[in-house]
């Protein structure tokens, strides 16, 4: 029960919403990089990564002292330990940093616009999900061709897009849509943490021998 009890005030203080979510907080349980699901790393290279992060609350504090492009640069640094999904959840610094770099000069401005652009675009299609629940596959491909129609997307936040064009005909059994949106979807943004995650997927559903 005390167990139960604890579980229950951290989920409403941290906002939890799903399991397992990990959290790292400073002396003050102030939390500075959430962690939600789990990515089927190898224990060695997820705790690994859980070191590299404690490095965060540094890499800020270093960035307070900074001024100008060098004050970018050292929060493209804090941003880029939390990674994307934690990153994109911050959005005065990537605000800064895009006023900081206005003119391109770091490549820092357009790595953020693109940041932005994929949040706002995956916000779209989970609207479009949640809107359209028991839909038929059809119905929902066309929904996200008037997405990529209307927003135009890019980069990261075009690869969000045929990913998710890619699980909805996984979903209706259309392997070969599926694998195409997938393999294209792919050669977009290979280093992304979607692109990184598609050859996983192509291995253990789509190769030759799970085909056969």
């Amino acid at each position: 029960p005390e167990e139960i009890e604890q579980y229950k005030k951290l989920s409403k203080e941290y906002k939890v919403t799903g399991v397992p979510s990990i959290f790292l907080a400073d002396a003050e349980g102030k939390p500075f990089f959430k962690k939600s699901g789990y990515s089927n790393q190898p224990a060695d290279v997820w705790v690994k990564d859980m070191v590299a992060k404690t490095a965060i609350p540094e890499a800020l504090e270093e960035a307070k002292a900074a001024k100008g492009l060098e004050r970018a640069k050292l929060l493209d640094k804090a941003l880029g330990l939390m990674g994307s999904d934690a990153a994109a959840q911050r959005k005065d610094d990537i605000t800064e940093i895009i006023k900081l770099d206005s003119d391109n000069k770091a490549g820092l401005k357009a790595k953020y616009e693109g940041i932005l652009a994929a949040t706002e675009i995956k916000d779209s299609l989970q609207a479009i999900m949640r809107g359209n629940r028991g839909a038929k596959t059809e119905d929902m491909v066309v929904k996200i061709d008037e997405l990529i129609k209307e927003k135009s997307p890019k980069g990261e936040a075009l690869q969000e897009v045929l990913f998710m064009k890619s699980n909805l005909y996984f979903r209706a059994k259309k392997m070969k849509e599926a694998e195409a949106l997938l393999r294209e979807a792919m050669k977009i943004a290979p280093d992304s943490k979607t692109g990184k995650r598609i050859p996983g997927i192509l291995a253990r559903f789509f190769s030759k021998k799970k085909a056969s």
